[in-house]
């Protein structure tokens, strides 16, 4: 099947195309952040979470070819909450497994969904040049769902198993 996006100047391309790819990571990113945030989480975290969803919404868009801008004050205002919670958290000296608790564990999925989303993004940023502010954006993503997986683990208590060979 085929359908028309501004992004490709009203050619018709197929849905295995790059293009598709990304909106699509990013679509199921942010369906999987709807499942965490139906379970019970601290208002907080959810508060957050559904800022991320907001704003994987308004990229899609942008990336749809809507006029929308995308701030570079999103990405800056998601690293202020990775480095506050981070002094919280005790530093790591190695791997650790993902995992934790429930909600821990479906943080850490959203990690590697975001990695796959910045993989696509990336892919069709090589051929249809996207705005830096996306980019940015999608790259700290996953150490944005990192640090949230080990923080909700934290304050559950959920003790963070490590790696060994």
């Amino acid at each position: 099947m085929l359908f028309d996006v501004s992004l490709t100047k009203g050619k018709r391309i197929p849905k295995s195309e790059e293009f598709f790819e990304a909106l699509g990571s990013l679509d199921e990113l942010n369906s999987y952040i709807g499942i965490i945030r139906s379970e019970r989480i601290a208002d907080s975290f959810d508060e957050n979470l559904q800022e991320i969803q907001k704003n994987l919404m308004n990229m899609n868009a942008v990336i749809a070819g809507a006029s929308l801008k995308f701030a570079k004050a999103q990405t800056l205002k998601m690293e202020g909450f990775i480095d506050s919670w981070q002094e919280s958290l005790p530093p790591l000296s190695e791997f650790i497994l993902p995992g934790g608790g429930q909600t821990g564990a479906k943080l850490h999925y959203c990690r590697t969904l975001s990695r796959r989303a910045e993989r696509r993004v990336v892919a069709l940023h090589q051929k249809h040049t996207l705005p830096e502010s996306v980019l940015m954006y999608v790259n700290r993503l996953s150490d944005f769902f990192f640090v949230l997986a080990r923080l909700v683990n934290h304050t559950q208590k959920t003790i963070e198993k490590p790696w060994k060979k």
